[in-house]
């Protein structure tokens, strides 16, 4: 009789239990590894209206030490604004499954750049929070060279975490801040690269798993009409999906998946090209090769915009 007493006992604390955690607020993600005694924190919230993702993005950046940190950033490429939206337009969004980073020709004189700056006091978190819909996480980038801002590719759900580099300033014998006089020399400034804590982001509304949404080419026909990827089933890949590759500055090749194997796939291969496809043979640099990189291509999308980060 006592034993049953002390089961029904236990039984009721751990019900006491999962009501007291269950009514706690959620608590916040811990935020990424110290560097230069900032962290950076990453929180995404996701919903669905009209079929169309919507995302509520947040960045916290925090000082963990007990004296203020000045920052700061120099504008490229003649724009300028205050830190907050420096903060947001230089952010980078990294994902697994790793997506694409297409690149793209930024024509721009050197200038002597327009700087963002902010004195974050010990202990103060500084937010910059934005909205977006479609599937993109921002809605602007400063650096399109290097700043990753993917369209997702396939829906499921991928796990996502924020990159911003920043210089943190420092300080003279007689307590001032060090500023350098351009962009060549920096004296008194440390870069300072911010990796954040991973964020679970649902696409189109699903938690499986996303295709894998890079390729390696294994082989290609000597006429460039067939070949083999190194992806296949495992990875979610299907007969339909398709890649593109970017060869030299402007070739690009279409690879359609015929075949799916586990680890391999068959694909048709097509020159494709931003604009009309040259009659000309590609050139030596231009074709299509083993160990070329592919991206998925986002199925139903039309034109070239999904490409680039924005």
């Amino acid at each position: 009789m006592l034993r049953s007493r002390t089961v029904v006992h236990v039984i009721l604390v751990l019900l006491s239990a999962e009501f007291s955690f269950a009514s706690e607020p959620a608590a916040l993600p811990q935020p990424g590894p110290e560097n230069g005694g900032l962290r950076l924190r990453f929180m995404v919230d996701t919903r669905r209206a009209d079929s169309v993702d919507e995302f509520q993005v947040r960045l916290d950046l925090i000082n963990v030490t007990k004296t203020p940190i000045k920052l700061s950033a120099d504008w490229p490429n003649h724009l300028k604004g205050d830190f907050r939206e420096y903060m947001e337009g230089a952010a980078s969004m990294l994902t697994h499954p790793d997506i694409t980073l297409w690149g793209i020709q930024v024509m721009a004189t050197r200038q002597s750049a327009p700087r963002a700056e902010y004195t974050l006091a010990s202990g103060e978190v500084f937010t910059v929070e934005w909205a977006t819909r479609g599937r993109r996480l921002k809605n602007r980038v400063i650096h399109p060279n290097s700043n990753r801002n993917p369209y997702f590719p396939s829906t499921g759900l991928y796990g996502v975490h924020a990159e911003l580099l920043l210089n943190v300033e420092t300080k003279t014998v007689d307590g001032k801040w060090e500023v350098p006089s351009n962009i060549e020399e920096q004296p008194g400034r440390q870069p300072v690269l911010l990796r954040s804590n991973e964020q679970l982001v649902s696409v189109g509304g699903s938690n499986h798993a996303p295709k894998t949404a890079i390729a390696v080419v294994q082989d290609v026909s000597e006429d460039f009409t067939t070949g083999h990827i190194a992806i296949g089933t495992v990875e979610g890949i299907q007969p339909g999906d398709q890649f593109l590759a970017r060869t030299g500055m402007s070739a690009l090749w279409k690879l359609t998946v015929t075949e799916t194997y586990v680890g391999y796939s068959k694909v048709l291969v097509k020159r494709d090209a931003f604009g009309s496809i040259p009659s000309a043979p590609p050139r030596s640099h231009e074709r299509l090769k083993p160990g070329n990189s592919t991206g998925l291509i986002p199925a139903g999308v039309e034109g070239m915009g999904w490409m680039w980060a924005h």
